[in-house]
């Protein structure tokens, strides 16, 4: 089953003729329910489909545009011998009236490798020996640098940063060399903007919020529902 399948499945109601399941999965009688339930219910279901036909001409319209422009930097390369964007692939491109701009960037996602475990146990035994006249905001800079998100990752970010102190300790320093040997390239993420321009000459960005539908897996986002504060 499909994504996209799924998100009908989930706007098709499956309770048996003349009930509606509520929110604990308990089947209630239709006829004891409020009408303005109901009313509710009937016009999140009716928005809720649109939605899914928007998502689904949204995602759509991603995979072309990510073939597209692929294939026209590959036909400049090829039969003009003209390299289009940076190193990394980033690349601008212009209609002939430069009315319209397209950018496509990309960003490195980075992880760590197990040199990370070792420059953590430095760290923690620098903090260990530097305990009685250690600065506490920069322990707490570490215990932060080190909290992992939900998904049990690191932040990049957040570890790097601890390069940034200039701290005059050998173990620290040795440290130091470890998280950078510890980053490693896992991925790159692909992210389109496209521009007009405006009669004064400055460019606005068409609102069309593609990143998410370019990186986000729906058939994951469905396993990991979060429950939200409802109106």
């Amino acid at each position: 089953m499909t994504s996209i399948d799924k998100l009908y499945q989930i706007a098709k109601p499956e309770a048996p003729t003349g009930f509606m399941e509520d929110g604990e999965g308990n089947l209630r009688r239709k006829d004891r329910i409020k009408p303005l339930e109901i009313e509710r219910d009937k016009l999140t279901r009716e928005l809720f489909l649109n939605a899914i036909l928007v998502h689904d001409e949204l995602q759509a319209f991603t995979k072309k545009l990510k073939r597209d422009v692929a294939e026209f930097v590959s036909h400049a390369m090829k039969n003009y011998d003209k390299r289009l964007g940076g190193t990394k692939g980033n690349v601008t491109l212009y209609s002939f009236d430069r009315r319209i701009k397209i950018e496509r960037s990309r960003q490195d996602r980075l992880c760590f490798n197990e040199n990370l475990v070792a420059a953590k146990a430095m760290i923690d035994e620098c903090i260990k020996r530097w305990s009685k006249g250690s600065n506490k905001n920069l322990q707490a800079i570490v215990q932060g640098a080190f909290k992992t998100d939900k998904h049990g990752r690191f932040s990049a970010a957040k570890v790097l940063s601890l390069r940034q102190h200039n701290i005059q300790d050998e173990q620290w320093q040795l440290a130091m060399t470890a998280l950078a040997d510890a980053i490693e390239v896992d991925s790159s993420a692909e992210y389109f903007r496209i521009y007009f321009r405006l009669e004064d000459g400055t460019y606005r960005q068409l609102a069309l919020d593609i990143s998410d539908i370019t990186t986000t897996d729906t058939n994951k986002e469905l396993k990991n529902e979060q429950p939200t504060e409802s109106a």
